[in-house]
């Protein structure tokens, strides 16, 4: 039902001019509005649908058959390919270990390619001589520790220990005042930026408060407390129903054939069962209705905007990934009869991705000869060869 009125003329000065106001009550015919509420939630159903096919067939057909072809007609390729990446990691791996040593000796190039060699030809000569150097770091850093690693009170700095600090804060077992739980919450919403912006709002702040303070204190707000016995009771019994009518519709004991949408539905029907969420259990209802062809009375035109809205996101999303799958050369790789095109693009591109590891080779073997010559200092960042 709605209230219609006729609004009244007035003058400029805010007066009305016509004394008399007008309001009916105008009873609204929903057989039409649900049933065109219903053809809409039935085309996003086939839209969604059609999607799950287009998807679907991609990832069971067009992704294994182009994954067969190109490891049949590729594989010699990609071999080269890998062994040429891993040699291009070893050689750059070993220029960097190189480098570090000279700048942490502050020796030339060429003892510095010395040592890494001597060091890779005799690891275990060297694990020792390692294995003291970390225990030297180690005890120096303890002894920095003992020496500047206090506070500007002189106290050491412990963030060990939480928990004490909390209890001296709160006392021993006392819960936390009004406004200790005020400034607790201030520092909680400094730490979460995203939230931060909407606390301008005065009634958001207030709830997200009370929330805070059910998780501070562990317990229900004293509203919640207060509610009578017998509106609990009926809520409980709604849920206990519903839940009873969703177990006949979706167990799987009572299914011949089990899809992966009603998998999903069954255990979101746990999960809100546990959770006592009335509202998702009734949305879920509605779903399973619907999906089974079932617009009763008892379906709501807003239950069934919720399951419309509901499958239209999983459209948008499902056509998302749509969008970038046929992007990829996969999509609709079973469809395709000439490969012949396709193949000599990807033979072009391996050869040029084998070709980049090869020039990072030679300049890396090129790099490391010059370092294996002597060498002699002239300056404090030069050296000459002998």
């Amino acid at each position: 039902m709605r209230v219609s009125s006729r609004r009244k003329k007035q003058d400029p000065k805010g007066n009305s001019q016509n004394p008399f106001e007008t309001k009916a009550l105008v009873v609204i015919e929903q057989t039409k509005v649900r049933k065109k509420y219903i053809q809409g939630c039935k085309r996003t159903i086939k839209d969604l649908e059609k999607a799950k096919q287009e998807w679907e067939e991609y990832q069971s057909v067009d992704v294994p058959s182009y994954e067969k072809w190109y490891n049949q007609n590729f594989g010699s390729d990609l071999s080269q390919i890998r062994e040429a990446h891993q040699k291009a990691i070893d050689l750059n791996s070993t220029l960097q270990e190189i480098r570090h040593w000279i700048m942490k000796k502050d020796i030339s190039p060429y003892e510095a390619y010395k040592l890494v060699m001597d060091r890779k030809a005799n690891p275990e000569k060297y694990r020792l001589l390692d294995e003291e150097e970390e225990a030297r770091q180690r005890e120096q850093k303890r002894k920095w520790k003992d020496k500047y690693g206090r506070d500007f009170f002189g106290e050491d700095e412990n963030f060990d220990n939480e928990e004490d600090e909390e209890e001296e804060f709160f006392g021993n077992n006392r819960e936390p005042s009004e406004e200790e739980l005020k400034m607790m919450f201030e520092f909680f919403i400094q730490a979460n930026p995203s939230i931060k912006s909407k606390m301008k709002d005065k009634g958001f702040y207030d709830f997200m408060f009370e929330r805070f303070k059910e998780d501070v204190l562990g317990r229900k707000k004293t509203d919640s407390e207060s509610n009578n016995e017998s509106g609990k009771t009926t809520a409980e019994d709604r849920i206990k129903n519903i839940y009873r009518i969703l177990v006949r519709k979706l167990h799987p004991d009572f299914q011949t054939e089990i899809t992966p949408h009603m998998q999903s539905l069954w255990h979101e029907v746990q999960s809100a069962y546990k959770a006592k969420d009335l509202e998702r259990l009734e949305t879920i209802l509605a779903i399973s209705n619907i999906q089974t062809g079932d617009f009763s009375e008892e379906i709501s035109v807003s239950q069934i905007l919720n399951v419309q809205s509901e499958y239209k996101n999983q459209l948008k999303s499902l056509r998302a990934q749509i969008r970038k799958a046929r992007k990829r050369v996969e999509w609709g790789f079973s469809k395709i009869t000439n490969t012949q095109p396709l193949s000599k693009k990807i033979k072009t591109d391996l050869k040029l991705e084998l070709n980049q590891h090869l020039f990072h080779i030679q300049q890396f073997e090129k790099q490391l000869q010059a370092w294996s010559k002597p060498m002699v200092r002239v300056s404090k960042n030069r050296y000459i060869y002998v």
